[in-house]
């Protein structure tokens, strides 16, 4: 299972319009990215990430406090907190104001070889009050997909 796009296919996303690539600089110098979708209501963060050198300074905490300043809602996908390093990521957007959607969400698989991935969906500045009409509007402009699809094939995936 593979959570990252393949470069051909970034290179497809970046093209889209409601596509956007923020560099995350410190003095003139990259110390990290964000990749992020444009909706009607909401910003979807497809992925923030801090070089390594640089993780632990916070850059990434201030990179989501300008998106903040920005956007009224912003929406992300997180692993559930199970391991240590999965719940220290939900504790950093927690300490960034976002909160843990109550609801079930799949990842769909960027690679037709790869299955749905359970997730969960965080939120700034509260939690979402139509999760559904969110998770359709991801999975069709993000993932090129539907719900119904993504169930089905992660059924599918559960029996195999």
């Amino acid at each position: 299972m593979s959570e990252r796009r393949d470069y051909s296919d970034f290179v497809k996303a970046a093209a889209n319009r409601d596509y956007v690539m923020l560099d995350v600089v410190r003095g003139g110098a990259p110390v990290g990215f964000i990749g992020a979708w444009k909706f009607d209501g909401f910003l979807y963060v497809e992925h923030l990430a801090t070089y390594p050198q640089y993780r632990n300074m916070g850059y990434g905490a201030a990179a989501l406090k300008l998106l903040q300043n920005d956007n009224h809602v912003i929406v992300l996908e997180v692993e559930p907190p199970v391991t240590d390093m999965q719940k220290r990521r939900c504790e950093f957007y927690r300490r960034a104001g976002f909160v843990m959607n109550d609801c079930d969400y799949l990842q769909p698989p960027f690679r037709a070889c790869d299955k749905p991935f359970p997730l969960k969906l965080m939120s700034y500045p509260a939690a979402l009050n139509d999760k559904q009409s969110v998770i359709q509007a991801i999975y069709a402009k993000v993932y090129d997909t539907d719900y119904d699809r993504v169930l089905a094939l992660y059924k599918k995936s559960r029996t195999h």
